[in-house]
């Protein structure tokens, strides 16, 4: 045997599954390679523990056949090697869920995987003949049952000759093949100008897969990420540093850009076949996915003509596209995305979703699967996506309610299957009534070891099922056990279990990979080299944590291209997403905010936004801006692809005026789109991109925080800022481009936001709605007001701002936006003089003669003034009732449904409920006017018969003094502001009163030196607190 010629290696698995498959496909049947799970390798290595002496486990076996100017090596792992006196015996284990009872023979590709290490062990040790033992276990009872067989070599040498020639033709055009490719591309060379940093970004990753290494690559757009990764991955290649390219990414978008990149390099006659795998549901030919051979003509048979098609398309053409394959599939009758996996077994690169690789229910078996390595070089593009992706792919979770479900539909004839469904059911109803909401929990092996007795009982059903209907719904409950099971074997330090009670009352069980660096490395291990790269890799460590554990990785951070005074960064500091926040007058600043953007150059742009009801909110109120032409464009959330398309083809299109898209943060149009040029030129971030608090986030939280790191950045900042970084990517995508960012949330000035922010964004400006503009006309602070605020703030300006060239500055007009009109009118002050007249109706309470006189004083906090303010006369039902308290003139306003006793006296119950045995310290007395919705001073005061023992004190003013409530009426005007007389309150909204209660209570207050109501209430409350 020469040595020196080409080597051909093909695993015993791999061979005897490509040779020996036939028939059907058929996805009825829920035992599709449930040995490779955990569980089964659990088993393997406790039958050959119990094993004697004369056992020998997991012996490498590997044979080689001289062909014809190459050679075949067929290698494998056998189970166990048994050397009897008598003879030797191969023995192959495998794990199932299937009552060994109804096992009457091996399966053939069990016993052929057997009959491959028996021959090679044979012709190793020259024996004459041989034993094979098939010992197959349950997985959940252990029970065992072994089917034996002696072959002599002859007969065995026979049976693996013809096995071999039946895959020689295959190996020697991938010999042929792997020589025409590896010389084609010693002639390649990079297809462009090198731009900045792009030549060290390619020797970087060619440096990687040379050492065998990781790399993570932060690559701003304009780089030329994917040809600086394709080119050196292609050059290794040739250099038999790799056999295969796996390009992956999570986009359909990106997969397009890749298969462009290697296009281009098969221009310099690169020899190189390349195939984009296509989801099922896209590429089948029946309008259902049913694969099985009743519902599908192409399932019927397509293991007995697959490889003839797979070798005439594999030795007729090097197109792979996806109408190749679909001609081809059709011309033989098969399924085409079944054929286009056995494609790509044959093909140089693969370009596919991340599933492909990762995901432990969908990964490419005759690549990733148990034992199974290879010379493979993955690329993965867009990889910030992998964390969250990482994180589905390898959680799970069961329902109790699926329990009950699946038991009604089996329950006649089926007494063992439900006994087994009864059984996991009360292992849940117990976890059910121990959970308040959320557990976190430290195990469920408890719950684990019953679903592997349900296990067999499902497959037992489904086997014998004759009804398509309940069998389908079965075999989908039972896949979604089988995955529990399987997660439940890897779990460790990267994952939390925990119990959710859901708000319908369904009670769930989950398995949460928190951080999936280690699933995510175990199939990263099976290549040779791992690169990683992204325009929003920030913070690198963060990603580095998620999706690697290695500690020796390397990673750059690759300049930007493109000129920073070509992008204008702007930073908008008065505007806010927070929820307490939100509002129709927000929601029109936002707008107003879009508008001068838009008004400052005419082109195309889009607004990012945290949500779809965000985004409507702010659409409603742009719309109702004064509109110069502006198109419109709004992203909803039910798109399909052709919709899509129309709404890209609109940012394609000549106009003379601008157009803006609405779109949210994190969706279809944020990430993996290029409008260069003129078609965009400027973006809109509408906030952080903070996910929505909810339960896996604060769980996300929790973990992070236990072991040392910053949950909150975990579990929200890190996740947010990535969307706001891949929203902004869109605007400069070439050295033509110009355009502006404007980053609208004042959280964007948190130095953890701007920690974030790329190298490149160090140039950002702050802006704001002109300031004192916006404070006079839009919040009707008065001149004073504002410089107060000015000052509280420490704002800088140009000149120097007094209280006389303020009022010169409105009285000249220099402000575009505030005239004299937008002042508040000064009256003259009526001097008040307490008069004290007859009342024409006794006071209901204690009168205010009788209020003790260091009340007037206002130096104790705690004493308060009530008054009722009403609506449009004859429209309005509700009315407001509002409280000031008269040391700091913190006010109170509350939306009551009618101006009557009973309303107040709930207001003064709900300030009771809120502050408990603190209220009588808060609200010491409460001073009113004669009106009859005061009348109930009982109530108020909450006194006994005898009068004693209240919360309170009331005291009633005299008739007609409104000066003795002197801090109500002066609220009372604020709140007219807002409020006009004649208004209807019935179409005012509790939020709304809510906005004008913290305006009121955030005013700078001259007689307090500038400080708010607010300051001086919190400060208060501290004292009694």
């Amino acid at each position: 045997m020469n040595l020196e010629q080409p080597c051909i290696r093909i695993s015993v698995r791999n061979l005897v599954e490509f040779i020996l498959r036939h028939g059907d496909i058929d996805n009825r049947t829920g035992g599709a390679d449930k040995e490779a799970m955990q569980q089964g390798g659990r088993i393997h290595r406790k039958i050959q523990r119990q094993q004697g002496a004369e056992y020998r486990a997991e012996v490498p076996l590997k044979y080689q056949i001289a062909c014809d100017g190459f050679i075949l090596s067929v290698e494998g792992r056998a189970d166990g090697i048994i050397e009897l006196p008598k003879r030797v015996v191969i023995d192959e284990i495998k794990g199932v869920f299937k009552d060994l009872k109804r096992l009457k023979e091996p399966q053939l590709l069990h016993l052929a995987q057997a009959k491959c290490y028996a021959y090679i062990y044979a012709e190793q040790k020259n024996l004459e003949e041989i034993g094979v033992q098939m010992t197959y276990c349950n997985l959940d009872t252990e029970e065992i049952r072994r089917f034996q067989e002696v072959y002599t070599r002859a007969e065995l040498k026979k049976w693996f000759e013809e096995l071999v020639s039946e895959y020689e033709k295959w190996a020697r055009y991938q010999m042929e093949w792997r020589a025409k490719r590896n010389a084609s591309i010693k002639t390649v060379e990079f297809p462009f100008e090198y731009r900045d940093g792009q030549k060290k970004l390619v020797a970087s990753v060619y440096r990687t897969i040379l050492r065998k290494k990781k790399l993570f690559i932060q690559a701003p757009t304009g780089v030329g990420k994917t040809m600086a990764a394709v080119f050196p991955a292609v050059k290794a290649v040739g250099e038999e540093l790799g056999e295969k390219i796996f390009y992956l990414t999570a986009k359909t978008i990106t997969r397009t850009v890749a298969s462009q990149a290697f296009e281009i390099l098969r221009k310099q006659d690169l020899k190189m076949k390349v195939i984009t795998l296509t989801a099922k549901e896209k590429i089948c030919f029946c309008e259902e996915t049913i694969c099985n051979p009743d519902a599908c003509p192409y399932a019927k048979g397509h293991f007995d003509r697959v490889n003839a098609a797979v070798y005439e398309l594999l030795t007729s053409t090097d197109e792979m596209s996806r109408e190749v394959l679909e001609e081809q599939a059709r011309k033989w009758n098969v399924c085409p995305f079944e054929m286009a996996l056995d494609v790509s077994q044959w093909v140089d690169a693969v370009i596919c979703d991340y599933n492909y690789v990762f995901d432990p229910n969908a990964h490419l078996k005759r690549f990733f699967g148990d034992g199974v390595k290879g010379e493979y070089l993955f690329l993965i593009d867009e990889a910030h996506n992998l964390v969250e992706r990482g994180r589905t792919m390898y959680s799970t979770s069961i329902c109790k309610e699926d329990f009950l479900k699946i038991k009604k539909l089996v329950k006649y004839g089926e007494p063992k299957l439900v006994s087994a469904l009864e059984n996991c059911n009360k292992q849940l109803l117990e976890l059910k009534r121990e959970c308040d909401g959320c557990q976190i929990l430290n195990s469920v092996s408890h719950v684990y070891i019953k679903l592997l007795s349900l296990m067999t009982k499902l497959e037992e059903f489904i086997e014998d099922c004759k009804d398509e209907v309940i069998r389908k719904g079965v075999l989908e409950f039972y896949f979604g056990i089988r995955n529990f099971i399987y997660i439940h074997d890897r779990l460790d330090e990267n994952y939390l279990i925990y119990s959710e009670l859901s708000e319908e009352g369904k009670f769930y069980l989950h398995l949460f990979c928190v951080n999936p660096a280690g699933c995510l490395q175990e199939y990263m291990g099976k290549g040779n080299s791992t690169i990683l790269f992204s325009a929003t890799f920030l913070p690198i460590n963060y990603y580095k944590k998620l999706l690697s554990a290695a500690k020796d990785d390397y990673a750059i951070y690759a300049e930007s291209p493109f000129e920073q005074s070509k992008r204008l960064l702007l930073l908008g500091n008065d505007v806010s997403t927070k929820y307490t926040r939100r509002g129709p007058e927000m929601y029109r600043k936002y707008a107003e905010y879009m508008m001068r953007v838009i008004k400052g150059r005419t082109g195309n742009y889009l607004a990012f936004f945290p949500s779809y009801r965000f985004l409507e909110e702010v659409w409603e109120a742009f719309m109702e801006l004064p509109q110069e032409q502006i198109e419109v464009a709004v992203q909803s959330q039910y798109m399909t692809e052709q919709e899509r398309e129309e709404f890209l083809k609109k940012f394609e299109q000549e106009r003379a005026h601008s157009l803006i898209g609405f779109c949210v943060m994190g969706g279809i149009f944020s990430e993996g789109i290029d409008l260069t040029e003129d078609k965009l030129i400027g973006a809109m971030i509408i906030g952080t991109g903070l996910p929505q608090v909810c339960l896996e986030r604060e769980l996300l939280k929790y973990y992070f925080d236990r072991k040392n790191l910053n949950g909150f950045d975990y579990a929200y900042l890190y996740p947010g800022m990535n969307k706001v970084l891949q929203s902004a990517g869109r605007v400069i995508r070439t050295d033509q481009d110009r355009g502006v960012i404007a980053l609208l949330d004042e959280r964007f000035m948190d130095r953890r936001c701007q920690e974030v922010f790329p190298r490149e964004w160090n140039d950002f400006q702050i802006c704001n709605s002109e300031n004192i503009e916006e404070k006079i006309a839009d919040e009707g602070y008065s001149p004073e007001a504002v410089l107060l605020d000015i000052k509280r703030q420490q704002m800088e300006f140009s000149v120097t701002l007094t209280k006389p060239t303020l009022y010169k500055y409105i009285y000249d007009g220099i402000f575009l936006r505030v005239s004299s009109d937008n002042l508040v009118i000064k009256r003259k002050k009526k001097r008040y003089h307490k008069i004290k007249r007859k009342p024409k109706r006794a006071a209901a309470g204690t009168s205010i003669e009788k209020r003790p006189d260091d009340i007037d004083s206002r130096e104790e906090f705690g004493h308060w003034e009530m008054d009722s303010v009403l609506g449009k006369r004859g429209k309005s039902k509700n009315a407001l009732v509002v409280l000031t308290e008269r040391k700091t003139r913190h006010e109170k306003i509350f939306k009551v449904k009618d101006h009557t006793a009973e309303s107040v006296v709930k207001c003064i119950n709900s300030l009771e409920r809120k502050w408990g045995k603190l209220f009588p310290k808060i609200f010491k007395t409460i001073t009113v006017d004669n009106g009859t919705e005061f009348s109930d001073c009982k109530g108020i005061e909450k006194t006994d018969d005898n009068g004693k023992n209240g919360r309170t004190k009331v005291y009633y003013c005299h008739p007609y003094c409104s000066a003795e409530r002197g801090s109500n009426e002066n609220q009372n005007r604020m709140i007219r502001r807002h409020i006009p007389k004649g208004t209807n309150f019935d179409k005012k909204s509790k939020k709304e009163i809510q906005k004008i209660e913290d305006w009121i209570n955030n005013y700078p207050r001259p007689m307090f030196g500038g400080k708010s109501s607010q300051d001086l209430y919190n400060e208060e409350i501290k004292k009694i607190i």
